[in-house]
This record gives structure tokens, C-alpha cells and sequence, in this order.
């Protein structure tokens, strides 16, 4: 086998494992988000049932309670969202912090298998991810190159 040969049985060999976009860490984002949720709600909760307590209380300060407390959900539902969103997005930055020192070594191994034509071409066009191999999916995620080569969707 010549040169060119070996270099397109490569390239093609690494096409079956490539992942287009990483996405081996989307479970950890999803999961701190439903965990930040959980949590908001369960403290939105037991405010409502502190103010159906109070509720029973028929006094000034029982109503300025219930009031403060109606007041505290409204702001608490009103940065539900960025609060869900930055847990999901610290999560996602710490997985991807532990898989640093694995994905290194694959990106340097795919620039040199590929005699560095990875470097040339878009930067997720060659990428394996580190997560998905990690997790034991030789063919990548759900947007790698075997499973979607037009890369729909992702």
C-alpha cells in the first residue's frame, strides 16, 4: 500500500470514530439543571406552606408575611431561569475541565494521524470526543460522522 492509500485508510478509519460536536457532557448539564429546579422548588414549598400556616392567622403582621413571602416566590420565579441555567452551565464547564488532559492527547493523535490535514479543515470536522470513548462509544455521540455525517441537527 502506498502513501496515499494508507493516509485514506486512516482518514477513514478515524471517520468512524469521530464525533462532529462534543457532547458527552450534555447528561451533566441536563442533570444540575433538574437538580437546581428540584431544589427551587422544594424551597418554593415550604414558603407556601409557611404562608398557609399564617394564613390561619388573622393579624396585620400574619398579611405583611404572607405578603413578604408572595413577593420572595415572584423574585425567586422570575431568576428560576438563570439560576437553572448556571448550574447546568458550571456542570458542563467541570466536565469538560476533567476530560481535558484524555482529549489533548486524542486531538494531538488525530493531527498526527492524519499527517496534521485536521489542522486545515473546520475545527469540529475531525473531533473525537474525549467523553464519548470515555463512556465506551467507539462511534461517537449523537452527531458524529457515522451516525450523522450531513450533521443535522447538531
Amino acid at each position: 500500500m502506498n502513501k496515499t492509500q494508507t493516509a485514506i485508510a486512516a482518514l477513514f478509519s478515524l471517520c468512524i470514530g469521530t464525533s462532529a460536536f462534543a457532547d458527552s457532557c450534555d447528561p451533566a448539564k441536563v442533570g444540575a439543571t433538574n437538580s437546581m429546579n428540584v431544589t427551587i422548588d422544594g424551597k418554593e414549598t415550604e414558603i407556601r406552606q409557611a404562608m398557609v400556616a399564617l394564613g390561619t392567622q388573622n393579624t396585620e403582621v400574619a398579611k405583611q408575611l404572607i405578603s413578604q413571602m408572595q413577593d420572595a416566590i415572584n423574585t425567586i420565579e422570575k431568576n428560576r431561569g438563570r439560576a437553572s441555567s448556571g448550574a447546568g452551565d458550571e456542570a458542563f464547564l467541570q466536565c469538560k475541565k476533567n476530560q481535558i488532559p484524555l482529549q489533548t492527547a486524542i486531538d494531538l493523535g488525530v493531527v498526527y494521524a492524519t499527517g496534521g490535514l485536521a489542522v486545515l479543515l473546520p475545527p469540529k470536522a475531525w473531533h473525537i470526543d474525549a467523553g464519548d470513548i470515555a463512556s465506551g462509544n467507539i462511534l461517537g455521540g449523537n452527531c458524529s460522522f457515522v451516525r450523522n455525517p450531513l450533521g443535522h441537527g447538531c
